[in-house]
């Protein structure tokens, strides 16, 4: 017992005597610890235990001190530091190595005199002081380096890269961003340029106004390109403040940020100039009370973005949300009710009726809402108003939650509609049109879907233009035969997307539950006719005039009206046939032969005989005779295609032009040509209408 009283003990106390000595020897590095770091620059060096970093060189000095989980720049300014520069310069300070001793090396040789770039580091209670100095012998790029610390100081040899990982420029330290307050945080924006004087305010729950004389108006979501632009402004091409004052001398847009918060200093803002270092972009000068005024160049964009017009600050429409921060619409009106709510990744329909709406739907029928302008009037057109519609915005909060109202007026005789927002007691009156956009109409919430086939469902598709009609029929094998108009062959690649956009036909957007004259379907620019094997009758696709994003349209036997994508118009508006100007495949091409005006055929090679092998038109210009000022009477250019077995092929390039306008594409050169064996005018634009041209002057 006595015996094992006393082993117990001797344990006890070899543990407690293990314990103290390793308590004793917590912060001294081991010996296996200091051999793995031998060929560190720094022997003893934690980056977590850095409290102080200090860098001079050419007689500047950059001094920062560690301010919780930050650092902080105390020398020469007074700002936040770049913690993801300062922690890259502590992570490579730590992995520091050396190639090589260079202890019997002088001071003066090395280079290591006063203007030479100096690291002290504090960490606990001492200091570490690294120097570069100048050029070592090996290997390229190589620099001499001195570390000195308590027990002494070591010379050595360190590799170029890892000089230039530690001698950054001070500016790298330096925060990029140049103002630090989000949307939220502030209360007032006022802005002061050659135009006059803006003033913004943030009320309740997120909402602007701006002012107007002496009223406050909501304001459009034109703001949001005001402080979207002051949350991304950031530089990496720093100015010195007089510099930056000296450069704005000239002129300036002034900008003046009260912040929510009374105890912070309002933030000024100047911008404008020429940026001594990069004559593309413009001067921002930062000024608070209480900190240290900061400057840099920005892209000369961001002036457009901090400077729109009172007139586009003032809202037009009847709410100042965007489209997804919509989560509920309500609209009321002559004993009609439609309430719409967002849920998940879609919308709710629940009056009238219950069911789900498709979210790009959803979004579609308020975005309509929100996109309908009127024009100023006097409140009293709408008094109490007749009906109403309210939305609810949500925001990354509950404080951010807000209601908006507006009160709808009767129609007047010429079927416009006059509201008025309730938050700010402003009238506006929009046309017919827009006023239907503001209709409890359910109607408008289907499908945007509209066709959907795969192609071998397709019988038939006619087509009747202003001046053509064209019938194309699918067969039984798959292929096509264009019927009408006969003696043309078909645009393969083309009737392919035509019958594929039909097959994934699509509205943009729904307009109206039924046709109005301004929608021009009376007299339809085209008509489209679809038939499918398994329907008994056509489906008629009706393009109607331009608007917005395409062409108004509609498609039987529905009443009715949406919006169309313009690309498939401009697909059919034009015939489908074939545009390939060269009438055989380069197996059966023997030569090509081409004559400018009166001159010698003479036959072509190289890279324009391949060129003009695949020669297409880019439009259609019209089917039949040519006209008279299409120039074929007397053409620039003959290209005769011969195959293999001597048939030959003529194609004449008419007027041409070097420059002229397009609707489509802007000025491009252009040549009218005819095959003769297709009855058709067609137009070749672009590039190779250039070098037809050319070919002309040859």
């Amino acid at each position: 017992m006595r015996r094992s009283l006393l082993v117990n003990g001797a344990l006890v106390a070899l543990a407690l005597g293990t314990l103290g000595v390793v308590w004793a020897t917590r912060d001294v590095a081991t010996s296996g610890e200091l051999a793995a770091r031998k060929n560190q620059l720094f022997r003893e060096f934690t980056p977590a235990e850095v409290s102080a970093l200090t860098l001079t060189k050419g007689g500047h000095t950059l001094e920062l001190r560690r301010d919780g989980s930050d650092f902080r720049i105390v020398k020469p300014w007074l700002e936040r530091a770049d913690i993801a520069t300062v922690n890259k310069w502590l992570g490579a300070a730590d992995m520091a190595t050396a190639e090589r001793s260079a202890d019997g090396v002088s001071d003066q040789r090395a280079g290591f005199d006063s203007g030479a770039f100096r690291a002290t580091v504090t960490l606990g209670g001492k200091k570490l002081v690294l120097t570069l100095g100048g050029p070592a012998p090996t290997p390229t790029g190589a620099r001499y380096a001195k570390v000195e610390s308590e027990a002494g100081a070591a010379r050595s040899v360190v590799r170029g890269s890892v000089a230039t990982e530690l001698d950054v420029p001070f500016d790298s330290f330096r925060e990029t961003r140049l103002l630090e307050y989000g949307k939220r945080e502030l209360a007032r924006i006022e802005i002061d340029d050659k135009d006059g004087k803006v003033e913004l305010e943030q009320r309740a729950h997120g909402a602007f106004f701006v002012r107007v004389g002496a009223n406050w108006e909501l304001a459009s979501t034109a703001v949001d390109s005001i402080t979207g632009q002051l949350a991304q402004l950031s530089t990496e091409l720093f100015v010195d403040p007089a510099q930056a004052r000296a450069a704005l001398a000239g002129g300036a847009l002034r900008m003046k940020l009260i912040l929510k918060d009374a105890s912070v200093a309002p933030v000024s803002l100047s911008v404008g100039g020429v940026c001594p270092t990069d004559p593309e972009r413009v001067v921002l000068l930062r000024e608070q009370a209480g900190k240290s005024a900061r400057a840099g160049c920005i892209a000369a964009s961001a002036l457009a973005s901090l400077t729109p017009s009172q007139d586009a600050l003032r809202l037009q429409g009847p709410f100042s949300a965007n489209v997804s921060e919509i989560e509920e619409l309500r609209i009321v009106r002559g004993g009609q009710k439609l309430e719409l709510a967002r849920k998940d990744k879609a919308f709710v329909l629940r009056s009238p009726g219950s069911g789900e709406v498709p979210l790009n739907v959803g979004n579609q029928r308020i975005a309509a809402i929100l996109g309908a302008r009127g024009e100023l009037a006097a409140t009293d057109l709408v008094g109490a108003g007749e009906g109403e519609i309210s939305i609810q915005v949500t925001g990354g909060d509950e404080e951010a939650h807000r209601e908006e109202r507006v009160l709808l007026g009767k129609r007047r005789p010429d079927n416009s509609v006059c509201f008025k927002r309730v938050t700010d007691a402003v009238t506006r009156c929009v046309t017919e049109a827009a006023a239907r956009d503001l209709e409890p109409d359910a109607r408008l919430l289907k499908s945007l879907t509209l066709l959907s086939f795969a192609p071998s469902e397709l019988s038939s598709l006619r087509v009747e233009a202003p001046d053509f009609e064209e019938r194309l029929v699918r067969n039984a094998d798959g292929g096509y035969e264009l019927q009408e108009p006969k003696g043309y062959a078909y645009d393969a690649a083309r009737v392919t997307d035509a019958v594929q956009g039909l097959g994934t036909l699509e509205a943009t957007r729904w307009v109206a539950a039924e046709d109005h004259p301004e929608f021009g379907l009376a007299k339809p620019a085209l008509q489209v006719f679809v038939q499918l094997t398994a329907e008994p009758a056509a489906r008629e696709l009706r393009f109607g005039t331009k608007v917005a994003g395409g062409r108004y349209a509609r498609l039987s036997p529905a009443p009715d009206v949406f919006v169309l994508d313009p690309k498939l118009y401009l697909l059919l508006h034009q015939p489908l046939i074939d545009r390939a100007l060269c009438p055989f495949d380069e197996t059966e091409l023997s030569r090509i032969e081409v004559r400018s005006g009166s001159g010698k055929p003479r036959t072509l090679d190289g890279r324009l005989r391949e060129a003009l092998g695949a020669l297409r038109a880019s439009y259609v210009t019209h089917l039949g005779a040519p006209r008279a000022d299409e120039g074929f009477e007397r053409p620039g250019l003959e290209i005769s295609f011969v195959s293999k077995a001597e048939k030959r092929t003529r194609v004449r390039i008419g007027s041409a032009s070097s420059r002229f306008s397009s609707a489509r594409e802007g000025d491009l050169p252009l040549c009218y040509a005819r095959r003769d064996d297709v009855d058709a005018t067609f137009t070749i634009e672009g590039a190779m209408a250039q070098s037809l041209i050319e070919l002309m002057k040859a």
